[in-house]
Order: C-alpha cells, then structure tokens, then sequence
C-alpha cells in the first residue's frame, strides 16, 4: 500500500511520515531510525524537533528531553503537533507526556483527528486511568452510551462504567 501511495500525486512527506510511525510500531529501531531519515530528507518541516530524535534516536534519555523541551514550546501548541509528540513520547516509553500531549490536543483544542488517539504506539496506553479520562473527557463514552455502538475498542461495564480493549 505504502508504494501505491508514494505513486500518487499528493504530499509524498505524509505518507512517508506514516510509515515512520509504522515502523515504530512493528520494526527494529534501526529500521524505523532509517525512515525517519527517509521522511525527514523530504524537509517538510511538520515537526523540527524530529531532526534531534533522529540524530539522539538511541538515546533515550535525550531524545524525551528533546520531546519534552517542545511540548513546552508555544510553536508546538496546536493539535497536530501535539499528536506528532504524542506518538514519539509513547514510543519511548514516556506515557505520562504522551497522555498530556493528547490530552491538550484532543480535549483542551478539541482537534479533529481523534482517531490517533486509537494507533497502536497507544496500546499500552489504554489500559491506564489517565486515557480512560481521556476517552470520557473527549465523549466518547457519552456517545457509546446514547448510541450502544462500542465500536472495537471498549466494552460497558454495568450502567455506568466502561472498560478499554488495549
């Protein structure tokens, strides 16, 4: 599918920078740090920190400082690039930051790609409290409820509860 698409006519960065977070999910590192280089040699500019993951991409402790710096950054504050942060935070194993990362982009800016928050660098992330809150915050659990369409990752719990399928 990934060369279908680089075939086609549209932004060749967004599909290279979704089979980055592809990688990240199911590869090596070093084949997921060789397509980041891939996506990032297009210089489509969507999140200028990716050039220090990449050049600390095996430094854990480096690049969640590199990560945390631009959350804190006012350039970041929209929720495109809050979810780009969101996926690398997960990915190295920064939950408590993915989670804020999603929450600012998915409740407080009330973005419209909520659909991420169900990607598979996020798996580990629903089996705590925190994205519970999250799914509630976002109505999700409201719409579950009112319609009964649960949909493929989450089940009712009673009247009033609600449990994730990680």
């Amino acid at each position: 599918e990934l060369q279908r698409v680089r075939q086609l006519s549209s932004d060749p960065a967004v599909a290279e920078f979704f089979e980055t977070l592809r990688l990240l999910t199911v590869e090596t590192r070093d084949a997921a740090r060789d397509q980041l280089r891939r996506y990032l040699s297009l210089r489509d500019g969507y999140l200028p920190v990716l050039e220090k993951v990449l050049r600390d991409f095996a430094d854990e402790t480096a690049v969640l400082a590199h990560l945390h710096e631009a959350f804190a950054d006012e350039s970041y504050q929209n929720f495109s690039h809050l979810a780009g942060l969101a996926y690398l935070a997960a990915y190295y194993g920064d939950d408590d930051l993915a989670l804020a990362c999603l929450r600012r982009a998915y409740v407080d800016m009330r973005g419209v790609t909520i659909v991420v928050i169900w990607h598979p660098l996020f798996a580990r992330l629903r089996g705590t409290d925190a994205f519970k809150q999250l799914v509630r915050d976002t109505g999700h659990y409201d719409y579950w409820r009112a319609t009964g369409n649960w949909g493929d990752f989450a089940r009712p719990l009673g009247d009033d509860d609600f449990e994730l399928i990680a």
